[in-house]
């Protein structure tokens, strides 16, 4: 097993090549029956002339964890060792490249199931990475009626002003709904009496 690490991590070694590393890095100083055993870390070490990889780890966000879209922001932070100062790269499978740094955070991840990866090129070359799985879900948009005002009281054969606003934090653009996605019902009717953030309807004969 020991040997099969070592020429993974220099496959230009020999056999004897191998043997070498794997007896020159051995652990000595055992009792009488064993006096030196292989030291796999040290010899896969020698075999890359010394550089260890880095180290890296995604702390959050947590694998399997969900977000609403524009209610938070989703965090990404990384755990980092190595001998200098590489640059942590944060990237989405559904969005490229979402940030830098091993801690930062980022805000407006489309909606939908991300793999998230943190990778890392050390000044050796050696690269690498670590993933977690994480949810965006939307947030359920906010609409209020400006009119009618609430206890109106209408003539039969009027006219009536139905007028709304409407709010949506999953769109960070403009964080409105579009008219199509506006309708308005009365209680017990499966279809809309009107459609879009302003209408009037004609002459007013409803008994409600």
């Amino acid at each position: 097993g020991c040997a099969a690490l070592v020429w993974a991590a220099n496959p230009r070694l020999g056999p004897n090549g191998v043997e070498d590393l794997l007896l020159d890095t051995a652990h000595t100083g055992g009792d009488a029956r064993v006096s030196r055993w292989a030291d796999c870390y040290g010899a896969v070490l020698a075999a890359l002339g010394g550089d260890a990889p880095p180290f890296l780890r995604i702390v959050r966000p947590l694998d399997g964890a969900e977000f609403t879209r524009g209610a938070v922001s989703v965090p990404l932070v990384a755990e980092l060792e190595d001998e200098g100062s590489p640059t942590v790269v944060w990237t989405s499978s559904r969005d490229g490249e979402v940030g830098r740094g091993t801690s930062t955070g980022v805000f407006d991840l489309s909606i939908g199931v991300h793999t998230l990866t943190a990778s890392t090129r050390d000044s050796a070359g050696f690269r690498v990475s670590d993933s977690v799985e994480i949810r965006v879900i939307a947030a359920a948009p906010r609409l209020s009626i400006i009119a009618p005002a609430p206890g109106l009281r209408a003539a039969r054969g009027d006219r009536l002003l139905l007028l709304g606003t409407s709010f949506d934090p999953s769109d960070l653009e403009d964080r409105g709904l579009e008219d199509r996605e506006v309708a308005w019902y009365l209680d017990g009717d499966e279809a809309p009496i009107a459609g879009g953030h302003e209408a009037t309807l004609p002459p007013f004969s409803l008994a409600v």
